[in-house]
């Protein structure tokens, strides 16, 4: 790397915040403190690893009778925790298929750990909302895209590789730099071909090593959003309007998403998202619902949609997920396997190349909020292959039909 853009990314990197580190610090061990027992059974035919356990605060409060408290794993060594902006106590746990295990809670410092599983809005990037964990990341358009009227309706995706850290805040930096451009600039006017590596050095559109941004979204759903449809027709979504950030880590990350009102046979129409994503998951849990509409729900579909964009790229429908294999922008930069998953049976998941898509088609109901898992995995992270990816979207709908069963003793 050439060491002017060195120097000026050096600068940038001391600029940005470290990791934020969530939980106090205390000994990495347990002692033997009468707590609570937290009962964990996988009726399962899977193991379960990482996932994450929900129990509810009041709860733990009221049979610890105190505020401090530690969570242990079954050989008695702390694990993280998280208290949710819903009051609920989350850590995750490994159970054998068909095993039970015994997670305490019980009074002491809970376990220092850096953030993996963070995100924020991006005001140097059009206001964009990107979060991450260990193995993925995620983008969704903001209102400065809006106000500069760039149709970008989908969810967009950062790639992630050789590290569990947080990589986005870094490449937006590298990206955004204003000096390391027009160094880069000063340079084009005499060296064009050494320009153009330097922008190669600086460009989150390349991987470094850790990752990078090779997805196309444009007016498309991408990475399998969520919209109206009508007569057989996609609704496309704008970007948001406003972002809240509910919850940030060590274990879950959860935002809030409204968007501006649109107008549909009539109605006033508000959605409003709300994403999940926990540690070392490929999938986001996402609830939508559309507010004001009044339509009967005979006549409105909701769509979840994933952007086809090489024709010859290979597909799986199933009424309970579906997949596709995406070729990545640019050249080398290996296969992406998008995916959704429906913790109900789908009306209907189809190939349309009318409308550029594979979609999971349901009946909506305006009285429930439709619910459904999306996400992806590249064969250069943590998915090796598409049949990998497939058993894994078929692992995540057993595990939505026999979820742990967690009892507090």
């Amino acid at each position: 790397m050439d060491n002017r853009i060195k120097s000026v990314l050096s600068k940038a990197s001391k600029a940005m915040a470290l990791p934020a580190v969530v939980m106090t610090m205390a000994l990495t061990g347990c002692g033997s403190v009468d707590g609570v027992e937290v009962q964990i059974k996988n009726p399962a035919d899977i193991d379960r690893q990482a996932e994450t356990v929900e129990v509810p605060l009041s709860t733990v409060r009221d049979r610890l009778g105190y505020e401090e408290f530690c969570v242990c794993d079954p050989q008695g060594n702390k694990v993280a925790y998280q208290l949710t902006s819903d009051s609920l106590v989350v850590f995750q746990c490994d159970v054998k298929a068909g095993g039970e295990v015994v997670y305490k809670i019980q009074k002491g410092q809970a376990l220092e750990v850096p953030n993996e599983v963070c995100g924020k809005i991006y005001t140097n990037r059009q206001d964009d909302l990107s979060w991450e964990n260990q193995v993925v990341g995620f983008r969704a358009y903001g209102p400065g895209s809006q106000a500069r009227n760039e149709r970008l309706y989908g969810y967009d995706l950062w790639l992630k590789r050789n590290t569990t850290a947080p990589v986005i805040e870094e490449m937006v930096a590298r990206n955004q730099n204003g000096e390391t451009w027009a160094m880069i600039n000063e340079v084009r006017k005499t060296d064009p071909q050494k320009a153009d590596s330097l922008a190669n050095e600086a460009t989150y559109h390349r991987d470094h090593g850790v990752g990078m941004d090779c997805y196309a979204v444009g007016q498309t759903l991408g990475a399998a959003t969520a919209a109206l449809m009508v007569n057989d027709s996609i609704v496309y979504p704008w970007c948001y309007k406003d972002a809240k950030v509910l919850d940030n880590g060590p274990i879950r990350f959860k935002a809030e998403l409204s968007f501006p009102p649109f107008a549909l046979n009539g109605d006033s129409i508000t959605e409003v998202r709300v994403i999940t994503l926990d540690g070392s998951s490929n999938l986001n849990r996402t609830e939508v619902r559309f507010e004001g509409l009044k339509t009967p729900p005979a006549q409105t579909n909701v769509v979840t949609g994933i952007v086809l964009h090489d024709q010859e790229g290979a597909i799986k429908l199933d009424n309970r997920y579906m997949s596709y294999v995406d070729p990545t922008q640019g050249s080398d930069n290996g296969q992406l396997y998008i995916g959704a998953v429906f913790p109900q049976p789908t009306d209907s998941t189809i190939e349309s190349r009318e409308l550029g898509h594979i979609l999971g088609i349901n009946q909506y109901d305006p009285n429930q909020t439709y619910v459904y898992y999306w996400g992806f995995g590249w064969d250069r992270g943590n998915m090796p292959s598409f049949d990998a990816w497939n058993e894994y979207l078929q692992n995540t709908v057993t595990k939505l039909d026999q979820p742990l069963e967690v009892k507090v003793k």
